[in-house]
């Protein structure tokens, strides 16, 4: 593999200037550098040395010292680094780099070559870790850099903590243990920093300058590492205070130009400011698998993962690659295109209780024209939905039903009645009070609760659900089935959540159900704007046009409904499903975070006011107050220390991508946050928390 080895080095410094051709003995800072990596590359032909700077009027005498080594001094992008990298490695054909810092006069070789043969062993990202500061390595191959330079949405990312561009990869890390490493501070960038480094190379045996546990050892035993400057905490502690400064006023910035040209900030209300704390970044650029990362480069574990539309991870490469294959021919037709009779064809053939589909680009669309099918049907118009499900959609026959039915006529507001989940006897009531007068009963099989049985009156939802749900036995479930043919009520069951995460046949097959009418969405398609209404196909086809002299439903007629790269994602989507054991990972996960977050709950002591709701794939938590009481601002801490650790939890939603290094993750963040947590029960929420607690979205006033 032909590799460089890049000496980062300028001449620009204000705390030192010029500081790479102060005298160290018998030669310049940056000789000395030279003089320990040279080894390297004395017996492999396909290894090369150089300087890479910036601006040649600048930099132009440290072209001296790289003739005098007889190495290359290459000139590129004056202010940013990864450019000026991926400008070397073009003009000279390299396939991996290890970046070396010029004022880390002391890198190691060792740790260089480590990274040499972790990059020729496949890995796209190396580095070293536990030697003293100045001494670690790391380095990328040529494929890595441009792939993380063409994943930036601007051509900014210069000098300063520049390496957060590959953010986006994992790291092969090799670990070092050497005593007192943390004491040793070996980069030159005060003043007083040159007298340590005189010290070392005019005093420190030739045999131990080249032992890194040796040299670190010698260091402090000579008592040398005091020499350092004691001014580089002092800058961190700055940089990292300027740098938070930064940031939020970038959040901030942000906050206001997507209030200023979108209703809410945002496409979805469950996307708004009051729905996070206030050091929630205000805007996300890219995703990978559970990870997203803001325009600062910020990275999260993410646990929101597009409201819950992700279910194998972010930007999956074969899901991607068939969305793409769509794109590129054509993406949409005049006429109804092959990948749409496929993806109709996957989902009748995947979905017991399914005829006929209809695709569309969201949620609402889908369950609107569920409920426009059976009225159509039965002729009736009352609608009857559960009251503990949250959303069902944007469109009036739902909001009218909620806090905020403002701009809602008042004769649409009364067709919509609401029933309680786990109470048939509610149900059973509105039917008696409007007999013959509803048109469907809609719900979602499972959110926070399950559905009560003669073995599960308390609706548990952890555990062996299956045990709980014996093939054939009854359930609420099942009750509202009966009831609603028994009263010619067409039953639409909302999967929407549940779809494509219970099981590849949805929670309707776990619970035995045969709903009349199904609506998919969100994780059918890992991302993609694929939504569907799917049902019986007496029902189905009132939205027809091939039976002459029958009465039309204009059912749905969307120009991009069936848009080529959505259901190119879906098709690969359930490939991906079945090929893999996705929906057995999302139980296994499920019941682990369930476990994690109970026991961290128990282990800072707040056992008492925090629990775990709803089930192992949809799992939900609550934080109780010193009353028992639900509290937003508990919660709203929680989340806030949550992104302090680098985590994004608005709830819990999991992907196949969530794996046991993010289970460790997450271990040490919630735990960290429930500290806080318990404090704030002590103290008082206010003293730690930073701006306002999250809102219910459905609320009537801001």
């Amino acid at each position: 593999m032909k590799t460089g080895i890049l000496i980062n080095a300028r001449l620009g410094s204000k705390r030192l200037p010029d500081k790479h051709l102060q005298s160290i003995g018998k030669g310049t800072a940056l000789a000395h550098l030279i003089i320990r990596l040279v080894p390297l590359a004395a017996n492999r032909k396909d290894i090369r040395i150089f300087i890479a700077t910036g601006s040649e009027q600048e930099n132009a005498p440290l072209q001296a010292i790289a003739q005098a080594a007889g190495i290359e001094l290459f000139y590129g992008d004056a202010d940013n680094i990864p450019l000026r990298h991926h400008q070397l490695v073009q003009r000279f054909g390299l396939a991996a780099i290890v970046s070396v810092d010029g004022d880390d006069l002391l890198s190691s070789p060792t740790a260089c070559q480590a990274i040499i043969d972790a990059l020729e062993n496949g890995a796209p990202l190396a580095r070293t870790e536990g030697l003293p500061f100045g001494m670690n390595a790391w380095g990328y191959t040529a494929k890595t850099l441009a792939e993380a330079i063409n994943s930036l949405s601007t051509n900014t990312m210069l000098e300063t903590g520049w390496g957060r561009i590959f953010s986006q990869f994992t790291p092969t890390v090799i670990t070092y243990s050497i005593s007192n490493s943390d004491a040793v501070r070996a980069t030159l960038d005060y003043p007083e920093d040159l007298e340590f480094f005189r010290a070392v190379f005019t005093k420190c045996p030739t045999d131990i300058l080249k032992d890194d546990r040796a040299l670190t050892a010698w260091i402090y035993a000579e008592g040398i590492y005091k020499l350092s400057s004691s001014r580089h905490e002092e800058y961190w502690n700055n940089f990292t205070q300027e740098k938070a400064k930064e940031d939020r006023q970038l959040n901030e910035n942000y906050s206001k130009r997507l209030h200023a040209v979108i209703p809410g900030g945002a496409h979805t209300y469950s996307r708004g400011d009051d729905q996070y704390p206030a050091n929630a970044p205000a805007i996300l650029e890219r995703g990978k698998g559970a990870y997203s990362w803001s325009p600062a480069g910020e990275k999260f574990l993410d646990y929101g993962m597009a409201l819950r539309a992700v279910n194998i991870g972010y930007a999956e490469p074969c899901i991607n690659e068939a969305a793409i294959r769509q794109i590129e021919k054509g993406n949409n037709l005049t006429r109804a295109s092959t990948i749409e009779l496929e993806a109709a064809e996957l989902l009748v053939s995947l979905i017991d209780s399914v005829d006929m589909v209809k695709f569309t680009k969201n949620g609402s669309t889908a369950t609107s024209a569920a409920v426009k099918l059976a009225r159509a049907y039965t002729g009736r118009d009352l609608i009857a939905r559960c009251a503990q499900h949250p959303f069902f959609s944007y469109d009036d026959w739902f909001i009218g039903s909620t806090a905020i039915p403002k701009g809602i006529p008042r004769n649409i507001i009364e067709q919509t009645k609401s029933f309680n989940y786990n109470d048939i006897v509610s149900l059973e009531k509105l039917i008696a009070e409007y007999p013959d007068q509803f048109a469907c009963v809609i719900m979602e099989p499972v959110s926070l609760e399950c559905p009560i049985s003669p073995g599960n009156p308390q609706a548990q939802g952890f555990g062996d659900l299956k045990a709980k749900y014996p093939k054939g036995s009854t359930n609420f479930l099942k009750e509202v089935e009966v009831l609603c043919k028994k009263h010619g009520i067409i039953f639409i069951l909302d999967e929407m959540i549940t779809g494509f995460r219970w099981g590849l046949k949805g929670a309707q097959e776990f619970f035995g159900l045969d709903p009349d009418i199904s609506t998919f969405g969100k994780a059918m398609a890992n991302g993609f704007s694929v939504a569907g209404v799917a049902g019986k196909r007496d029902i189905m086809k009132l939205g027809s046009t091939d039976t002459p002299g029958t009465e039309r439903v204009f059912l749905l007629s969307t120009t991009h409904g069936a848009e080529m790269s959505g259901l190119g994602a879906f098709v690969e989507t359930v490939k991906f499903m079945q090929r893999e054991k996705v929906i057995e990972h999302f139980w296994d996960y499920g019941q682990k975070i369930v476990a994690l977050m109970e026991t961290c709950a128990l282990e800072a002591g707040i056992g008492n006011h925090f629990k775990m709701i709803g089930t192992a794939i949809i799992p939900a938590f609550v934080f109780l107050d010193e009353s028992n009481t639900a509290s937003l601002p508990l919660r709203t801490l929680f989340l806030q220390e949550l992104i302090k650790a680098g985590i994004l939890m608005p709830w819990i939603s999991f992907t196949y991508r969530h794996g046991e290094a993010e289970l460790a993750l997450t271990r040490q963040g919630v735990l960290k946050a429930m500290e806080v947590v318990k404090k704030a029960l002590t103290d008082g929420v206010d003293r730690y928390l930073a701006g306002p607690a999250v809102k219910p979205v459905f609320r009537r006033f801001n």
